[in-house]
């Protein structure tokens, strides 16, 4: 086993689905399988796009997004999210 980083790796949608029942600050919430070029599959929200411009097969990268806070408790935690790699002239 050794260590492989995904955060500079391109991926492609192999399926997602949205949720308009689960909480989301900005509905609905966004899901995918992500499989990677150069190998691995994770299954991440997507998010910086409408559902109406996802299809299978687009290209995503990663960002370092926050998945939610609790300022009650003081607590903020971040997660990685698959985003859409637009192509020229979108």
């Amino acid at each position: 086993m050794e260590d492989y980083y995904f955060y500079d790796r391109v991926g492609r949608i192999k399926s997602f689905t949205s949720d308009r029942l689960a909480f989301s600050m900005d509905p609905p919430a966004m899901y995918g399988l992500i499989d990677f070029d150069e190998g691995g599959r994770l299954y991440l929200d997507i998010t910086d796009c409408d559902l109406d411009s996802l299809k299978v097969g687009s290209p995503v990268k990663m960002s370092l997004r926050r998945r939610y806070t609790d300022k009650r408790r003081g607590t903020y935690a971040y997660f990685w999210k698959a985003v859409p790699i637009l192509e020229k002239g979108e």
